[in-house]
Parts: structure tokens; C-alpha cells; sequence
């Protein structure tokens, strides 16, 4: 019954976005339900592999937005941008916001281990969008949030 009706329909219902990946709540209860969900069927089964895999591709999905938005960003803005007063907050805002993805991320990773690669994601955010973003603004945030 668990893995072909409850998990199919936990898979669609995550991979149609209820799982909100910056979410610190809605991690910590999916890895609950995740390990339920293993721990009622039985090992291997591809069913729970296919849920797993939902989860991380929302973390995937979460990771492309943020490469699209500076990617659109950077398009925008070649050469030196005129001063603008909230820049510096709003820098903070999006360092944080994707240091809460990673630790998130981090979470789900002591549950999965590396299967799906989601230490590779973790890489890839912190390479590609945190390290890029704060360095514009080092001295003004970028490094304090970079350590946390």
C-alpha cells in the first residue's frame, strides 16, 4: 500500500513544489518522513529511490533559479553600476537566503549521504552564486556571511 500509493503521490505532490527547499521546517520534516517512509519498505525499493531523488531536484531547481537570476544580473550590469544605497542590504539578504539553502542542503545530505550528488550541488551553489556575490561586496558583509 505505502510504496504504491503513498509514495507515488508524496513524490508528485514534492516534485509540483510543496517542498519549499529554503525552508528549514519543511526539511526537517521531510527528512522525518523520509526516513518513515524507509523504514516501512523495504531497503532498495525504487520507489523510495525515485522520492529521494524528488527532493533533490527541488534542491536542483533552487540552485538553477539562483544561477538564472545573477546570470541575468551580470547581463545587465557589466562595467561599474551606479551607487545605489540599497545594495549592500540587499546583498546580505541574498547571501543569506542562499546560506540557508546550503545548510539545508547540508541537512538532507546527512540523511542521503552522497547519493544523488548532492554534495556536488553544494559545491556548485557555493561556487557559483555565494562566492561571486559576496566578493563583490567584501568588505561591506560579504566576508562575515561567507564564514558563517
Amino acid at each position: 500500500m505505502i510504496s504504491t500509493a503513498v509514495i507515488p503521490r508524496l513524490s508528485a505532490v514534492i516534485g509540483g513544489g510543496a517542498l519549499d527547499p529554503y525552508s528549514e521546517a519543511h526539511i526537517r520534516r521531510v527528512v522525518h518522513l523520509a526516513e518513515e517512509v524507509e523504514a516501512s519498505v523495504e531497503s532498495g525499493s525504487v520507489k523510495v529511490q525515485t522520492l529521494l531523488k524528488t527532493i533533490v531536484t527541488s534542491f536542483q531547481t533552487a540552485i538553477a533559479d539562483t544561477e538564472a537570476l545573477l546570470a541575468r544580473f551580470k547581463a545587465v550590469h557589466r562595467g561599474l553600476p551606479a551607487f545605489d544605497p540599497e545594495a549592500i542590504p540587499a546583498r546580505r539578504r541574498f547571501l543569506i537566503r542562499r546560506v540557508k539553502l546550503l545548510r539545508n542542503m547540508l541537512r538532507w545530505r546527512r540523511h542521503t549521504g552522497e547519493r544523488y550528488g548532492v554534495g556536488a550541488l553544494a559545491t556548485r551553489l557555493v561556487e557559483q552564486c555565494v562566492i561571486d556575490v559576496a566578493e563583490s561586496g567584501w568588505e561591506v558583509g560579504g566576508e562575515d556571511i561567507t564564514r558563517t
